[in-house]
């Protein structure tokens, strides 16, 4: 998701989007294996003896929700980044403190949904409420690209902060919450940030240079 906020910034800078023309492209690249991976699915979990009928509505919901299966889920997060992405080119060229502001409002509002229900697990992790953070990242580091080219202590200091701090977010339970619950911790708020930024300063050196 990064490399895509990355890339998509790199290909469509100063260029007039025609929105149409770049929806079916994505349609075009994506689609058919995704087609492929459902059919499948679904042969599968019929099967398995789920009706067909829940698994087709599973597939309506997932153009909103995550609920394609398997890693499916992220072309749903991808989608609504496409949908948001005019918006978040004509904010980064009027202002480049504007998409480090939508971070913050997005670090504040997972903040305040924890403070409300007790957990962020699901939200940060499998929607674009948390994913925002990885794709604005990826156009801001287009964006500072001359800034971090060259400065291998920024990225090597970067990568090995963020590895030590995934080490330590693995052991106290990780995703799967062994040995101890981690699904309810306060880290789900600020964790999709620290993804970003961590991808953002190992990516953007090399991904400049291609």
């Amino acid at each position: 998701m990064t490399l895509s906020g990355y890339l998509f910034a790199k290909l469509l800078d100063g260029k007039r989007i025609k929105y149409g023309e770049f929806l079916w492209n994505r349609f075009l690249r994506l689609a058919p294996l995704l087609f492929f991976v459902l059919i499948i699915s679904g042969l599968y979990l019929c099967s398995k003896g789920i009706p067909a009928s829940y698994y087709c509505l599973q597939i309506i919901r997932g153009l909103i929700f995550p609920t394609l299966p398997g890693a499916c889920w992220s072309i749903t997060i991808e989608f609504h980044f496409y949908l948001l992405l005019p918006i978040l080119l004509y904010l980064g060229r009027k202002s480049k403190y504007s998409l480090f502001l939508i971070i913050c409002c997005a670090i504040l509002l997972r903040l305040f949904l924890y403070n409300e229900t007790g957990q962020i697990q699901h939200l940060a992790y499998s929607t674009i409420f948390g994913r925002i953070d990885q794709f604005l990242f990826g156009m801001i580091a287009f964006q500072l690209r001359a800034y971090i080219i060259g400065r291998h202590f920024l990225v090597i200091g970067g990568f090995t902060a963020f590895s030590l701090f995934f080490w330590y977010f693995d052991k106290a339970g990780g995703f799967f919450n062994t040995p101890s619950d981690t699904s309810n911790q306060l880290v789900w708020v600020y964790l999709p940030t620290l993804e970003g930024l961590a991808y953002a300063l190992c990516d953007s050196p090399r991904l400049a240079d291609s």
